[in-house]
C-alpha cells in the first residue's frame, strides 16, 4: 500500500511518534546550543584566565542544556495530557525556535550592555516605540524574521524525522533514553556548580565573575525578569514619600524654567570647538565640570534628575504611577508646563514616571522627521514658536529633550566637519570593538548639530527678553562609551564615559561661577524646588542637596538595571548589585579596572556603602 493510502496510526502510536519527535528535538537543540556557547564566551570582550574561560564554557553548556531539557520535559508532559498532545508537533518546534531567538538577543544585549534580558529589553523588543528608538532598519528586522522562519522550518523537519524513525520501541526503552539524556545534562550542571562553589571558596574571583556572562546563572538574577513579567512592584510601589509634608512659601519671583536635556552626551564632547553655543552659555552660568549623572541610561538619569532620588526607586514609582514633586509644585503656582521631545517618551517609560504628572496634552514627543537630526530641528522650531507665542500672563516650565547624539549619532548631509566617519552604524554589529576614531567623529558631528539647535533656542530666549526672568538648566541624561573599558554605548557600566556629563545652570541674579566640587543629578530637583519656594530640607524628600550650596567632594551615586554605584572623590567606584547588596559589592579603581582582592577597599568605603543603602530605603514603608 502506498504512503498516500496508508491508514491513520492508532492514537497510542501517534502519541509515541510525538514523543520520539520531541526527543529528536531535544538532542538536536542541545547540539544547536554549541555555537551559542562559543559566541557567548566571546561576547563582551575582556581577557579571561584559562581557568575562567574553561569554567565559562562549562557553565554556559550546563545552563543551555538545562534549559533545552527542561523545555523538552514540559512539552513531554503536554504530550501525555489528553488531547493537548496534538499541539506538540507545532508547539515544540516553535518553542525551540523562540529559545534560540532569546539566546541570540540575550547574547547581543550582554555583549553591548553587560546585563541580560530584563524589563527594559522586553519594552524595546515588544513595543513599536522601543524598536523605533533603536533606529534599526526594517530590512534588518525582516532579515532576523527570515532567519527565524528558516530555523522554525528546520525544527519542524527534525521533529518530523524523529517521529517517523521512532519504530515500535518499548516504553521502558523510551524511558531509559530520556533518563540517559537527563543524566548527561545533570552531570554537566553539577560539574559547573561544583566548580563555581570551589572557586568561590578559594577566592578565585576571576572564575566567579565569569559567571556573570551566563544568562541567569544566579537565581537572584531571574527575579527582575520574573517581576517584570508578572507586573512589577505593588500598586503603590511600597513608597513612603515624601517622608513628611513639605513646607512652601510663595517665591519672591515666579521665574520661568527651561530645562534642556541632551541625549547620551558625554562630558568630554562638551568644549569650545565642538559645542561653541553651549560652551558660551556655560561660561555665563554656574558651571559644574565634575558633574555625574544619576544613571548610566536614560530612564535612571532622567529619574534622578527630576525626582532628586537615586534611580533604584524608578521601578517603584513606575508601579505607583507617581511623578516628581517639581511638576506638582509648578502646577500649584500656575505654571504653563510643557514637555517637548524629539524621541518617544514611552520607552523607556518616562511618560509613566518622570512626566506622569504632566497632562498628556502638554507633552509633544516622537516628533515628525526622517531621523533624529530632522526631529531635533523640528523640536527647536517648536520651542522657538512656544517662546514667541506663549501666554505672557503665566510663567512657564519647558523641558526640551534632544536626541541626535543617541546612537546612530545623526546629522544632516553637509553638517560633518569631523571626518572620516562611518556612513551608518548597525546596532547588532557593535558587540565587537571597532576603530574608535571614525565613530568618535560621527558622534562629534551629531554633538555639533545639537549645539546649533540649542543655540537657536537660547537665541530666541534672548530675543524675547527672557534672559533675566528664566532659569536655564543645560544637562545630559547620561554619557556614552566607545570601548574605553571594553564597553560601547551606555547602560553597561558606571565608568566616567557613561556617567560624566555637562551641567550648567543659569539663575537670574547670580554671577557666573565655576564650581570645583562634585555634583550629582539628584542635586538638581532640590535646587529647582527651592527656587519655587520649597522651605523643607531636601532630606525630607530627596537624596540630593541644592547645587547652590554644595559641600565639598560628595560621593556620587549612579544607578542602572543591575544596581547602583558609589563613585568616590578619589575616583574609586563601588558597585552594589540590586540583587545581593553590599555582600556582593564590587570595587573598581579610578581607571575602572576591577580590584580582585576587594576586602580592604570595601572596609574603607563601608560608611559610604552603608549610607547609600540607607538612602535606598529611606522612602520605603
Amino acid at each position: 500500500m502506498t504512503g498516500a493510502m496508508r491508514a491513520p496510526l492508532p492514537a497510542d502510536e501517534r502519541r509515541r511518534a510525538c514523543r520520539h519527535g520531541l526527543f529528536a528535538l531535544v538532542v538536536g537543540n542541545a547540539i544547536l546550543c554549541l555555537p551559542h556557547v562559543v559566541l557567548f564566551a566571546r561576547a563582551g570582550g575582556g581577557e579571561l584566565s584559562s581557568l575562567a574561560l574553561a569554567f565559562l564554557h562549562l557553565a554556559l553548556l550546563g545552563q543551555m542544556w538545562g534549559a533545552v531539557l527542561a523545555l523538552g520535559l514540559v512539552l513531554a508532559l503536554l504530550a501525555l495530557a489528553g488531547p493537548l498532545w496534538r499541539a506538540v508537533p507545532v508547539a515544540a518546534p516553535a518553542a525551540y525556535t523562540l529559545l534560540h531567538a532569546f539566546l541570540y538577543i540575550d547574547r547581543k544585549v550582554w555583549a553591548i550592555l553587560h546585563f541580560h534580558v530584563n524589563r527594559f529589553v522586553l519594552g524595546v523588543v515588544f513595543t513599536s516605540s522601543g524598536v523605533k528608538s533603536l533606529e534599526i532598519p526594517w530590512a534588518e528586522i525582516a532579515q532576523f524574521g527570515g532567519a527565524l522562519t528558516l530555523l522554525f522550518a528546520l525544527e519542524l523537519a527534525v521533529y518530523a524525522r524523529g517521529a517517523r524513525a521512532g519504530g515500535e520501541e518499548q516504553a521502558g526503552a523510551e524511558l531509559r533514553r530520556w533518563a540517559r539524556l537527563a543524566a548527561v545534562a545533570a552531570a554537566v550542571l553539577a560539574a559547573d556548580r561544583a566548580a563555581y562553589a570551589t572557586a568561590n571558596r578559594v577566592s578565585r574571583s576571576d572564575v566567579t565573575e565569569a559567571a556573570e556572562a551566563v544568562p541567569y546563572y544566579r537565581a537572584e538574577e531571574l527575579r527582575p525578569l520574573v517581576k517584570a513579567l508578572r507586573g512589577g512592584d505593588p500598586a503603590d510601589g511600597g513608597l513612603a514619600w515624601p517622608a513628611r509634608p513639605l513646607r512652601f512659601e510663595p517665591p519672591k519671583q515666579k521665574l520661568n524654567v527651561l530645562v534642556i536635556l541632551l541625549e547620551s552626551f558625554r562630558a568630554d564632547a562638551f568644549d569650545r570647538e565642538v559645542t561653541p553655543n553651549m560652551w558660551r552659555f556655560a561660561q555665563e552660568a554656574q558651571w559644574y565640570p565634575r558633574h555625574r549623572s544619576g544613571g548610566n541610561g536614560t530612564w535612571f538619569g532622567a529619574f534622578s534628575l527630576f525626582y532628586g532620588l537615586h534611580g533604584a526607586y524608578a521601578e517603584r514609582f513606575l508601579a505607583a504611577h507617581r511623578g516628581p514633586l517639581l511638576f506638582d509644585r509648578a502646577r500649584e503656582l500656575g505654571y504653563d508646563t510643557r514637555v517637548m521631545a524629539a524621541q518617544t517618551l514611552a520607552s523607556p517609560p518616562l511618560r509613566d514616571t518622570v512626566f506622569a504628572n504632566v497632562p498628556p496634552s502638554a507633552i509633544d514627543d516622537a516628533l515628525p522627521g526622517a531621523g533624529p537630526a530632522e526631529r531635533d530641528e523640528e523640536l527647536a522650531r517648536r520651542a522657538r514658536r512656544f517662546l514667541s507665542e506663549r501666554d505672557r500672563s503665566r510663567p512657564f516650565l519647558l523641558t526640551l529633550f534632544f536626541d541626535s547624539t543617541h546612537m546612530p549619532y545623526s546629522f544632516p548631509a553637509g553638517a560633518d566637519p569631523y571626518r572620516p566617519y562611518p556612513e551608518k552604524l548597525v546596532f547588532r554589529d557593535l558587540d565587537e570593538p571597532q576603530p574608535r576614531a571614525p565613530i568618535w567623529n560621527r558622534y562629534r558631528n551629531a554633538a555639533r548639530w545639537v549645539d546649533g539647535r540649542v543655540g537657536e533656542v537660547l537665541d530666541e530666549l534672548a530675543r524675547q527678553g527672557l534672559g533675566q526672568d528664566t532659569v536655564v538648566l543645560l544637562v545630559a541624561d547620561h554619557g556614552e562609551a566607545f570601548w574605553e573599558h571594553g564597553r560601547f554605548g551606555h547602560n553597561s557600566a558606571f565608568d566616567r564615559e557613561q556617567t560624566a556629563v555637562p551641567l550648567a545652570l543659569r539663575v537670574p541674579g547670580l554671577a557666573p561661577a565655576l564650581h570645583p566640587e562634585t555634583s550629582r543629578h539628584v542635586d538638581v530637583a532640590p535646587t529647582l524646588m527651592s527656587l519655587l519656594g520649597c522651605e523643607s530640607p531636601p532630606r525630607d524628600w530627596s537624596h540630593g542637596r541644592s547645587l547652590l550650596a554644595l559641600p565639598p567632594d560628595l560621593p556620587q551615586v549612579a544607578c542602572g538595571f543591575r544596581g547602583c554605584a558609589i563613585v568616590e572623590p578619589d575616583g574609586y567606584t563601588t558597585f552594589v548589585p540590586a540583587e545581593g547588596g553590599a555582600a556582593a559589592a564590587q570595587v573598581y579603581a579610578p581607571d575602572y579596572r576591577r580590584i580582585g582582592d576587594r576586602r580592604g577597599r570595601l572596609a574603607h568605603l563601608s560608611p559610604h556603602v552603608s549610607e547609600t543603602i540607607a538612602e535606598l530605603g529611606a522612602f520605603l514603608r
